[in-house]
């Protein structure tokens, strides 16, 4: 899936639209929830993941990442986020997923 710059971060670009099936589908919900002086959402699962759609690699390599951000903070993994091909982008462009290997 292609991703493109949003104001925070990299974001799949179909993001908007995929977020909204879901919802109509009731495969998620959303929870408004105050941090501090904010208010964020919180997207939950309303149903347990399709696993067997996944190779045992696939799992494994989410896994790893998961594992990765685990103690992270938000600050923390913001920073792993924003590299230089996300800075290099425009708001709304698409970034390659070579560019992952900008330095």
């Amino acid at each position: 899936m292609p991703y493109k710059k949003l104001p925070y971060g990299p974001g799949p670009a179909a993001y908007p639209r995929l977020q909204s099936e879901m919802l109509q589908e009731k495969l998620i919900r959303l929870v408004a929830r105050r941090v501090y002086d904010l208010e964020r959402q919180r997207i939950l699962p309303l149903k347990d993941p399709e696993v067997e759609m996944f190779t045992a690699r696939e799992i494994s390599l989410i896994d790893s990442w998961i594992r990765f951000f685990l103690n992270k903070t938000a600050k923390e993994v913001s920073r792993y986020s924003h590299g230089k091909a996300w800075k290099l982008a425009n708001e709304g462009d698409q970034i390659p997923y070579e560019a992952v290997h900008i330095e």
